[in-house]
């Protein structure tokens, strides 16, 4: 899907720009439809409050809801104000640490308060404390009820959670996005449905990026009516088609061997035995130095981390430039989506969380 096309949408569905697209998102909400005779309103005033937002230390961090929300602003329907707070606790999130307290990222003023949060066990606390922390910087910057229209959050838990709370605060509407982990990982704990489903009765309208992630929201029991699926779209200024062989050799791989590209954050590849063949990953991550790895069937375990099994070939993990992600993907023979699911370090909460 192209960007331009979800960005419209999303437009659409929270600032009705778009006529047929406010008709809808308005009528599945309960709202009512305002005339298109009237002059246009000025850009509705968004809080979006997320913890997964890219920042100066972990530039990558969330960079799929900073590249939607930077062109739903390019609309001039809508602006935001990012509300992205930061977890501390004593001897941990020391990479956190070194976030500054506001930035301008992608061109987006944004705050980033912190939140007490306790590693392993602190779960169940994090919607209140994000909330309190988030509530506490509002009172800070001198911003109230007024400075805003609609409260946008993204990720269901802790997030969207907390922003219920915020919401109901400030006494104004509330829009959670789903992305995925959260609803299909996070959403098997108790705890954790029990408190998304109620943040998503109290939210006016709801966000799902893929179909299949809505029908797991209407079986968590989340209201069906409220539920809108804007896909995650793809930027074709940089993604466009590209011959095989120019791609292959753009990145120095040359002759038929088997070409596998992983987009994603991979912190621990297997790669099975077989024939030669080699991996190329495009990792978005913290890290900026790029890591080469030419492995000589010695089974010997790479220094970065990453765990191989003894093959032939040539292990890559990024990230890549802007323009080198393109030519991966075209020169790849099988593009495979990263993990079954998001949010690894997500997952490893939830699961410390069960346990």
């Amino acid at each position: 899907m192209n960007v331009g096309s979800t960005t419209r949408r999303a437009g659409a569905f929270a600032s009705g720009s778009a006529r047929s697209e406010r008709t809808a998102a308005h009528a599945a909400q309960g709202l009512p439809v305002r005339d298109a005779t009237l002059p246009p309103r000025s850009p509705v005033r968004l809080l979006t409050l997320t913890t997964l937002f890219p920042n100066a230390v972990q530039p990558r961090h969330g960079i799929f809801i900073a590249t939607r929300l930077r062109r739903l602003c390019d609309t001039g329907d809508v602006s935001s104000t990012v509300i992205a707070a930061v977890p501390r606790f004593p001897g941990a999130y020391r990479i956190q640490a070194g976030i500054p307290e506001s930035e301008e990222t992608f061109g987006l003023r944004v705050y980033h308060p912190r939140y007490a949060n306790v590693p392993g066990i602190g779960m169940r606390l994090q919607p209140r404390m994000l909330a309190a922390s988030i509530l506490g910087e509002i009172r800070r910057r001198g911003l109230d009820a007024e400075s805003f229209d609609v409260v946008d959050a993204h990720y269901f838990y802790p997030d969207g959670v907390a922003a219920a709370h915020v919401a109901r605060a400030l006494r104004l509407p509330l829009v959670i996005s789903a992305r995925g982990s959260d609803i299909n990982v996070i959403g098997d704990l108790g705890f954790a449905r029990r408190a998304m489903v109620a943040a998503a009765s109290s939210a006016k309208g709801l966000v799902a990026v893929s179909q299949a992630l809505s029908q797991r929201m209407e079986t968590l029991g989340m209201p069906a009516d409220r539920i809108e699926v804007l896909r995650n779209g793809v930027d074709t200024g940089i993604f466009s088609p590209m011959a095989r062989e120019r791609a292959r050799a753009s990145l120095g791989f040359t002759g038929d061997v088997p070409l596998v590209l992983g987009p994603g954050e991979v912190r621990h590849a297997v790669l099975g035995e077989g024939p030669a063949a080699r991996l190329v990953v495009v990792r978005l991550a913290v890290h900026e130095r790029s890591v080469e790895i030419e492995d000589d069937r010695s089974g010997a375990e790479p220094a970065h981390g990453s765990s191989m099994a003894a093959h032939q070939g040539k292990f890559i993990c990024g990230p890549h430039g802007r323009s080198t992600r393109p030519a991966a993907a075209a020169a790849a023979a099988r593009a495979r989506a990263g993990p079954p699911r998001c949010g690894c370090g997500r997952r490893r909460a939830a699961g410390s969380a069960a346990g």
